[in-house]
């Protein structure tokens, strides 16, 4: 929550740019993290300097005071305040999913794929497994590899994928999961030009 009586707060809207801008240093220099809320209405000012420095703000303190701190900015309709709560939500070690939910409706890639990570670090019960598995976008899927969720059927399923560096993912995964696959497999996959180093631990087991 702001601290109210901070006087610098109330300057950040004053008409004088240059006391602005003093005002914003100033908090800088405190490195208050409950000011954070105070900078929420540069994120949509006119000068881009103003709203550069709020994304600074929640860049600095964000993390330092919770994850509801992201839902303004996920929320915001500035492309680069959505990126920018995106970029952060690997900084929080608890359950980031609700704004990871709000950013993986954002017609934004880098929104999606960040906001992908976070679901698929905390995909409790493999739902978000599942459906990314399904995404017409490679590397969502191969964000999907990576759960800790994932199983062996899941991952001879992505073999099938027409991606190749989703092959790839999911063949590393399988080795580093003890799995074996058939030699049918393993064939189809060398002539579909999967990687050697990823077929060769495969064709020696067998």
């Amino acid at each position: 929550m702001v601290k109210a009586s901070n006087p610098f707060i109330d300057r950040l809207n004053h008409k004088d740019v240059s006391i602005r801008r003093k005002a914003v240093r100033t908090l800088f220099e405190m490195d208050d993290p409950q000011n954070l809320e105070a900078f929420h209405s540069l994120l949509s000012d006119k000068d881009s300097w103003f709203r550069s420095k709020a994304l600074e703000a929640h860049r600095m303190w964000a993390s330092k005071i919770g994850i509801t701190s992201l839902e303004y900015l996920a929320s915001h309709r500035s492309i680069d305040a959505k990126r920018c709560a995106a970029n952060l939500l690997e900084e929080f070690d608890d359950d980031t999913s609700k704004i990871a939910e709000i950013l993986l409706k954002q017609d934004d890639m880098i929104c999606q794929l960040k906001a992908s990570k976070a679901l698929i670090k905390f995909d409790k019960d493999g739902k978000y497994t599942e459906k990314f598995l399904s995404s017409e976008n490679e590397r969502i899927v191969s964000i999907a590899l990576s759960s800790k969720n994932i199983t062996k059927e899941q991952l001879i399923e992505s073999l099938e994928n027409k991606s190749i560096n989703v092959k790839n993912v999911a063949l590393k995964r399988l080795q580093n999961q003890n799995y074996n696959i058939d030699d049918e497999i393993l064939l189809k996959l060398i002539d579909e030009g999967v990687e050697g180093k990823e077929t060769i631990p495969f064709a020696i087991n067998n």
